[in-house]
């Protein structure tokens, strides 16, 4: 695919929320007592820009860029029983964040969710435009995404490097790492699956969520598993509908009659919306397993 009149999806949620936070420091008095000493929305504004030139450039576009917002609903909030969704983020927000999303919506075309993230948007337009044949990138640096087939990109952050585009295919990858050696105080030798390690795209991505959950957000996945077996369960597998089957497996082996609820809940709160449904009382395609093995079919 040519890149040249690609249109940016840009998350402009991640940028709004970095652009705030460097609008601020966080500063000790004589007593210890933290107080925040506020800097000029200007220095905000100004990364913003920076950081949506940045991605153009990246991308090889000059076809001006879609950004992304979550609005104030979410239908995560009431799908989450287990644990509250997000319910461990820190509920103080920067002092420029309501200023950067503003800056946001009045300079780019802007999208601004409801019911739903701003992930599901742009998972939505880009499969949209897969289907019209409209050249499309999502740019982010939230790993959900990376279900999504088609292009992306990831810029760089202070713990991770940068991504150029690239392609995702519908069935995707996984990965991870071993730590192999010999122990110090045994003598013996070991290895260990590196949890942090483990990454994917596409299909297979979304499976290993369903099982290791995300605690970014708080979503526990299938209790008492983890990115190891998440790893050894999925990363051979030749077909969507095989890596359902083993999630499906593994969550009927823990959850006897009730797996296929438990199962939903779950893949309801990692999965990414792609598609609208009319029928649906907030117009979305939400996972269930019926929908899981339509779409294994692919």
């Amino acid at each position: 695919m040519s890149r040249s009149n690609a249109i940016c999806l840009i998350d402009a949620d991640v940028i709004a929320f970095a652009g705030a936070s460097i609008g601020q420091d966080k500063v000790k008095d004589d007593d210890g007592e933290v107080t925040i000493d506020i800097h000029s929305f200007k220095g905000v504004a100004s990364y913003i820009v920076h950081m949506v030139d940045s991605i153009m450039e990246a991308c090889k576009t000059e076809v001006p860029p879609y950004m992304f917002l979550t609005g104030a609903d979410n239908f995560r909030f009431e799908v989450a029983t287990i644990k509250p969704y997000k319910g461990t983020r820190d509920k103080d927000k920067p002092f420029h964040l309501a200023n950067a999303r503003a800056f946001i919506q009045s300079r780019y075309n802007t999208y601004t969710s409801k019911g739903c993230e701003a992930d599901d948007l742009l998972a939505m337009s880009m499969s949209s435009y897969r289907k019209q044949d409209v050249p499309s990138i999502i740019c982010t640096v939230d790993k959900d995404l990376l279900q999504v087939e088609g292009w992306h990109y990831r810029w760089e952050g202070h713990n991770f490097g940068e991504v150029m585009p690239h392609f995702v295919d519908s069935l995707g990858t996984l990965e991870g790492e071993y730590d192999e050696g010999i122990s110090e105080k045994t003598g013996k030798a070991y290895k260990r699956f590196i949890p942090k390690s483990l990454k994917g795209d596409g299909w297979l991505w979304f499976m290993a969520q369903t099982l290791v959950g995300d605690v970014v957000d708080n979503i526990p996945g299938l209790e008492g598993f983890g990115a190891k077996g998440a790893y050894e369960a999925l990363h051979d597998v030749q077909s969507k509908a095989e890596a359902l089957d083993i999630v499906v497996s593994l969550y009927q082996e823990k959850y006897g009659d009730t797996f296929e609820e438990r199962l939903t809940e779950q893949a309801r709160l990692v999965y990414m919306i792609t598609e609208r449904d009319p029928k649906s009382p907030d117009g979305l395609k939400h996972w269930s397993l019926e929908y899981g093995k339509e779409s294994a079919k692919d």
